[in-house]
Parts: structure tokens; sequence; C-alpha cells
């Protein structure tokens, strides 16, 4: 930060929320305090008398606060802008159908205290299914610790850990999600089972109400799979439809991660035919016989990196290029304008 005596390191130092509490600098025997911040719930700043105080540009939840015509309540989100002072945003939120009961203007659900919404363009998980589908996958890493320290059998306690090895590919999978770019959003919707497609910008995931753990569990696999790669959706197609990276592989994965949370360690001590791992053909004759699209799907795997990858890239590339809209998204980053032709050549 530039000061009166040249330039000198400032540090932000943020709560559970990202929000700027304090600044500081380096001392000559301790961090000297800059300046404090306190908020309301919804983020108007609460002046405390014998706190220091400097400008920032930062403040709640880390969003940009907008200074220009003496607008302190409005913060930047990127999406939409925030307007503390009414606990709102000014615009409505374009995925407001798929969260009915909210107003499309809320922020964060009405939750302020524990959530922050990163862009203002979506409310990740307002009816809570993947915050308490997480607790319950962590419950049941704890439960099978405590239970492994206790089995003298060799055969269980070996099955009990791939359990928890599996348990905690799933945890880590989800930290995946949380850290990523990309917009995820999950809700109900008035159907059995689950979906997950792109739509406006984000990746939506919807699950009826009554479905068990595994099936969240299942959508959610799919969403990790469309972070890494191995997934790609049409967009805005109603919400759900796969795109050319889909394949028999994608929905074993899913259906597995499905088998394997609803049974716990039944996976392991039953067949296909009862709750044990399915492999493409037992997902295949499920699609057939229940009249859905993977039951014809081909071999894999494919992926971004596979030739229909490359081709889906270089497609992408053109349609950038001529300022086309493209038709499917995935999550690899696209070919430079400038590569085109090099990329085209190349396959």
């Amino acid at each position: 930060m530039k000061t009166t005596n040249g330039y000198e390191p400032h540090y932000y130092i943020t709560d559970h929320l990202g929000s700027t509490r304090t600044i500081v600098k380096p001392g000559q025997s301790k961090p000297v305090v800059v300046a404090e911040f306190d908020y309301m719930p919804y983020g108007t700043q609460h002046i405390v008398a014998e706190a220091p105080t400097a400008d920032a540009d930062y403040k709640y939840t880390g969003k940009e606060q907008q200074g220009a015509f003496g607008m302190y309540s409005l913060y930047d989100s990127q999406a939409r802008f925030q307007n503390v002072s009414d606990a709102r945003f000014l615009s409505h939120d374009p995925l407001s159908g798929s969260f009915p009961e909210f107003s499309p203007y809320i922020y964060c659900g009405g939750d302020p205290i524990n959530r922050a919404d990163p862009t203002g363009a979506k409310i990740e998980d307002p009816y809570n299914i993947y915050s308490n589908h997480r607790a319950e996958i962590c419950q049941q890493i704890n439960g099978l610790e405590q239970l492994s320290k206790t089995l003298r059998d060799s055969d269980m306690l070996e099955l009990i850990n791939r359990l928890i090895y599996k348990y905690r590919t799933i945890i880590n999978e989800y930290d995946r999600l949380d850290q990523s770019d990309v917009t995820y959003k999950i809700g109900y919707w008035d159907k059995t089972g689950g979906g997950t497609g792109y739509e406006n910008g984000s990746i939506i995931i919807k699950v009826g109400r009554n479905e068990s753990q595994g099936v969240i569990a299942h959508e959610l696999k799919h969403a990790y799979q469309y972070e890494m790669g191995e997934l790609s959706f049409l967009i805005d197609q109603n919400g759900v439809d796969f795109g050319s990276l889909y394949d028999i592989t994608d929905e074993t994965a899913a259906y597995n991660r499905e088998r394997i949370v609803n049974a716990g360690i039944s996976y392991y001590l039953t067949g296909p035919d009862q709750c044990g791992e399915w492999n493409d053909e037992h997902v295949r004759q499920f699609g057939r016989k229940n009249n859905l699209v993977y039951g014809e799907l081909g071999n894999g795997p494919i992926n971004i990196n596979s030739k229909i990858g490359q081709r889906i890239r270089v497609i992408s590339s053109f349609m950038s290029y001529f300022d086309i809209k493209p038709y499917e998204v995935y999550t690899r980053k696209r070919a430079p304008k400038d590569d085109f032709l090099y990329r085209i050549s190349g396959l």
C-alpha cells in the first residue's frame, strides 16, 4: 500500500465469510494494527469509536465496496450488485426458478451468518442438501474408524479400511467442488431420482425430496466428473442433457458411488444383483429395463483429452474465433484463438 513513506506491505485478516476484519503491517517487534472492521449480519459496517480505521476497497465477504457518488452500501458481487443497507441484491437471481421458496433478491437464503455468496449468481445449497449429505459421510467415516479399532477379524478389518478409503475419496472430491470456480447449485425437483445438467451458466443438481443419500452422491459424482473434464453438457437444454464426453463409464462410476453410500459394508459382501459393485454391462441392462438413455451408451472413458475431447476443443475454438455461441460446455481451458488452425492440422 502507498503511504507517505512510500510503499509498505499491508496484510488483510479475514473471518470465515471472507470479510476483512483487520489490516496489519509489519512493526519493529510485532505487527501493527492499521484498521479494524465490524459488520452487521448483512454487511453494514458497525463503527466502533476506539477502533483504528483506514481506507479499504474490499471489506464485507471480500467484495469490492463501491464508493463512487457516496454509494458506500453497494458491493460488487460480479454478477449482481448487493445493497447491504437493504439486505438484498439490486437485481433478481437468473436461476431463481430453481429455488421457488426464496425471493429472487434474497442474499444467501437469509443466512448471512453462516454463508457468503461468492459471485452473486448463485445460492449453492439453500436446502442444506449438500451440507447435510457431506456431514453424513463424515459421520460414517468417524464411526468406521472407531469400529476398526475394536476389530480382531483381519478380513473384516480390511473391508472396513477399504470402505473408509472410499468414503474419504468422496470427501476429497467434494473438497474439489468446494474450491471450484464453477457455479454448482443443488436443489429439489418434483420427480424421483436425480439429474445434473447445465443451465444459465451454472451446473444444476436436482434430487427428489425423499431420495437416499446414495442418489445425492450419484449426482454429485456427475458434478465431479464435469469438474475433472470427464463429462460435458449441452447448453441450456432444460437443465439435464449430457454432451459428447458422456459414456457408460460415467454412469457406472456414479451408480457404484450410489450403491456404496447406500449399502456401506454390504457393498463388498453381496453381489451385483443385490447391492454390490456393478460393471458397465449391469448399468446398460438397468438402463434398457427402465428405458434410460445410457442403456445404449458406448464404451469409455471419453474425456476432454481424448480424441473426441480434442475435437470439442477445436470446435469451441472455432466458435470463439467467430464469436458464435457454443452449444457444449466443459471445464478444460479452450484453445487460444491464434492456435485454431494448428489444432485442426494436429488432429
